[in-house]
């Protein structure tokens, strides 16, 4: 998607996402190593799958419970960041 803004052209860094990089990415919530180190790295992830989400990408049953409950184990860690 495009957004236009005074002869300048903005591209959605989400525009050319895929479904299943996203999804193979949501699995680091399944890691607490990798929430503790990189909160960053789970807050671009969350940010990719609701640009899913609001661009209508459709998930099955099985993946959006698989992110329900990587998602529910990120905010259920230690580290507050």
């Amino acid at each position: 998607r495009c957004f236009f803004k005074e002869d300048e052209q903005y591209i959605s860094p989400y525009a050319h996402l895929e479904k299943a990089t996203v999804l193979q990415e949501a699995r680091i919530f399944h890691d607490p190593t990798a929430v503790r180190e990189n909160p960053r790295k789970c807050c671009t992830v969350i940010a990719q799958l609701l640009h899913l989400q609001n661009t209508g990408q459709y998930m099955s049953s099985t993946e959006a419970t698989e992110v329900f409950f990587g998602v529910t184990k990120l905010f259920m860690s230690d580290d507050a960041s």
